[in-house]
């Protein structure tokens, strides 16, 4: 038998690499990947931390700027009424005015509207005297918000406005007397009495005696 020497085998060349790899060996792509999660992973905690940051400036904003307000508030609610306004004229320009007399009860009989009253505290009803001194007829200070009356403490009180309080329409010259009654705790007295009627353009400030 004849005898062939044995031919050597071709050795098969590597197959070329599906990828090119870096330095470090490991593929390409893997490290692309990774470094894009880790700039995704960067980027959201940088997003976060900078709305963390935001909310808390908000917050000690919102915080500091809302806390100032109450305080202040608080300040203003503690301050002493500063007291009543000085002695001025008489005259709110149409009319002289003076105290005729001050009487207090616990009750108020509204003959002029039928109706009767229990204080809060107790009425004090302040009879003025009021004389025309204008050029025209006129009626005095007599609706709410005309006549306030003031303690030396400088605690204002409005007129009692469920009392039918009137005046006559009083000609030039000529005086007329009227009541306001005020409905106030207990032992409150009264030091002036500000004055101003509605068609008026000065307000008189008298001694509530």
């Amino acid at each position: 038998m004849d005898q062939h020497p044995q031919q050597p085998v071709p050795s098969s060349s590597p197959a070329p690499s599906s990828s090119p790899k870096s330095r470090n060996g490991a593929p390409r792509w893997i490290v692309l990947v990774a470094a894009a999660a880790v700039a995704f992973g960067v980027g959201i905690a940088a997003g976060w931390f900078g709305h963390q940051t935001f909310g808390v400036t908000t917050i000690e904003g919102a915080l500091a700027g809302g806390g100032g307000e109450p305080a202040q508030a608080v300040d203003q609610a503690g301050e002493a009424p500063e007291g009543p306004p000085p002695l001025g004229t008489t005259s709110d320009g149409l009319f002289e005015y003076e105290v005729v007399s001050i009487d207090r009860a616990a009750s108020y009989d509204d003959t002029e509207c039928g109706n009767q009253y229990q204080a809060a505290g107790e009425f004090v009803t302040v009879t003025l005297g009021a004389t025309n001194i204008g050029n025209a007829a006129a009626i005095p200070a007599v609706d709410p918000g005309e006549v306030t009356a003031w303690s030396a403490e400088g605690n204002s009180y409005s007129t009692f406005i469920d009392i039918c309080s009137f005046a006559d329409s009083t000609n030039p010259g000529n005086s007329t007397e009227y009541t306001v009654t005020f409905d106030v705790p207990e032992g409150t007295e009264f030091s002036v009495l500000e004055i101003t009627s509605y068609e008026s353009s000065k307000t008189a400030v008298i001694l509530a005696e």
